[in-house]
């Protein structure tokens, strides 16, 4: 398994992962953007078990995650979403929608925790931003799946919550 998830490294970002290998990658998905929830997960499970460096670790952090960010809000944003948490999307393309998803948010929590770099820029937004949405949501459960979009099923974001404060 982990020789897959290091054959699911990008090919064009140095530092990302993405959901298939490069070679594996379907047509349909072709212009699909690397994301900050593989990179998180894929990162910190390799660096878990020795296929990455502390050092690398925090590169992967510093050059991938910490670069796509929300920038400061709009008034047509939901107020949970805060300024400097993470984007799904590690694309600065105009074309593509970038939808901030607690979900990655959660992911790149447990990244940076477990490489002791929760000073970096975006932690305190990304425990903020889940904070706030979760109070948003209430007891809607439609609220709770937009929290999460691209996940079907909202026990997974209780899943990435759980890992991250493990």
């Amino acid at each position: 398994m982990l020789d897959f998830l290091t054959r699911c490294a990008s090919t064009r970002l140095p530092g990302v992962f993405s959901f298939w290998p490069a070679h594996t990658r379907p047509v349909w998905a072709s212009q699909v953007p690397e994301d900050a929830d593989d990179t998180a997960i894929m990162a910190l499970e390799l660096a878990r078990h020795g296929r990455l460096s502390h050092l690398e670790l925090l590169r992967v952090l510093c050059h991938t995650l910490v670069s796509y960010r929300v920038s400061p809000i709009h008034s047509s944003i939901p107020t949970w979403i805060q300024p400097s948490a993470f984007l799904t999307w590690l694309s600065h393309d105009p074309q593509h929608s970038n939808l901030v998803n607690c979900y990655v948010n959660a992911n790149a929590i447990a990244l940076m925790a477990y490489a002791e770099a929760t000073h970096l820029p975006g932690d305190q937004a990304a425990c903020q931003l889940i904070e706030q949405g979760l109070n948003w949501v209430g007891a809607s459960a439609s609220r709770l799946k937009s929290l999460t979009p691209f996940y079907p099923n909202p026990r997974e974001f209780y899943f990435a919550l759980t890992h991250a404060v493990e």
